[in-house]
């Protein structure tokens, strides 16, 4: 089963389909296969498959505006992984991938510039920013507790 995205990636993206199954929860999402977004300032990453992700974490009450799953899956897919610790990055050009453990601001800045290779309106970025900033601290912590690695809010280092 395909979340309906087998289409052309927006710029920076790397990957040629985003095959994702619905995980039993009724509200993520499965990779099948990764997701590669090379970064601005050249660094390679991606989420991996088994990644999981519900998406664009916005407000339900917006969905009709911003849905978690539809333009910005990409986006929110990457910035996911960065949380749920199933981001890794490439040194190499996608020879050899490591985990790419960082403070949770560096996927959140992550996912501003991919909203811009999105083309994402300011409207759309500030929106989904905003619920990033208000909810995003608690997601990070719980994302930590499951992934049982906690990690400092100030440095990419594994505490």
């Amino acid at each position: 089963m395909t979340n309906g995205f087998q289409k052309p990636y927006p710029l920076n993206f790397r990957a040629l389909t985003t095959d994702s199954q619905p995980v039993p929860d009724g509200r993520n999402w499965i990779l099948l296969e990764p997701l590669v977004y090379l970064c601005k300032d050249g660094r390679l990453v991606r989420a991996r498959v088994g990644s999981t992700t519900d998406g664009i974490s916005t407000p339900q009450s917006i969905w009709n505006i911003i849905a978690p799953i539809g333009k910005y899956w990409f986006s929110g897919v990457l910035h996911d992984s960065g949380y749920r610790e199933t981001m890794e990055i490439s040194t190499d050009e996608g020879v050899t991938w490591n985990p790419y453990l960082c403070p949770e601001g560096v996927y959140d800045d992550m996912i501003d510039e991919a909203l811009d290779s999105q083309d994402a309106s300011w409207i759309e970025k500030v929106t989904i920013y905003k619920a990033l900033e208000i909810f995003g601290h608690t997601s990070f912590a719980e994302d930590q507790k499951l992934a049982n690695q906690p990690r400092s809010l100030t440095s990419g280092t594994v505490s």
